[in-house]
């Protein structure tokens, strides 16, 4: 576990070296942590530490108060913490614009720990719940999710 943060951000420092963000490229990154107070500066030394990438990131409650066109491409990289910590996720998708809600090429990061056997529900754009039962390896599992996803709603529950 990192040392400050907690259990939010333990599960995120995962999942960026686990690898969610490498194939961001140029494309800017938004973050549901805000790292350090949310300083463009700490966002991206976050990525630095923990994912050896020198990544475009920004904390997505200052991204949303930006000017950004509709179709402007952005990755937004968040978690979801469970009922306890064998239940928290960390997952990245490709977005659009100042309100990158709904993602495709979602990855899902099941970090070491995580109990087995469990389902995974999330919300695609037209609606539909869909529950999907995963068999995380001991050491982590990245899952990916097909379709436009709601970001929101993606989240790892017992069966």
């Amino acid at each position: 576990a990192y040392d400050q943060g907690g259990r939010a951000y333990t599960v995120f420092g995962d999942g960026v070296a686990a690898g969610l963000a490498a194939d961001c490229g140029d494309t800017p990154v938004v973050t549901d942590y805000m790292i350090w107070g949310g300083h463009e500066v700490a966002e991206n030394a976050f990525f630095l530490r923990y994912g050896d990438l020198d990544a475009d990131a920004h904390a997505l409650q200052v991204w949303r108060t930006e000017d950004h066109a509709d179709d402007e491409a952005v990755y937004r990289v968040g978690f979801t913490l469970g009922q306890d910590r064998h239940y928290d996720i960390a997952w990245c998708g490709l977005g659009h614009g100042a309100d990158p809600d709904v993602l495709t090429d979602v990855e899902v990061w099941l970090p070491a720990g995580t109990f087995l056997y469990d389902v995974l529900y999330y919300t695609t754009a037209d609606g539909e719940e869909v529950r999907r039962e995963v068999y995380p390896d001991k050491n982590g599992s990245m899952i990916t999710l097909d379709g436009e996803i709601l970001a929101d709603s993606i989240r790892l529950a017992a069966h």
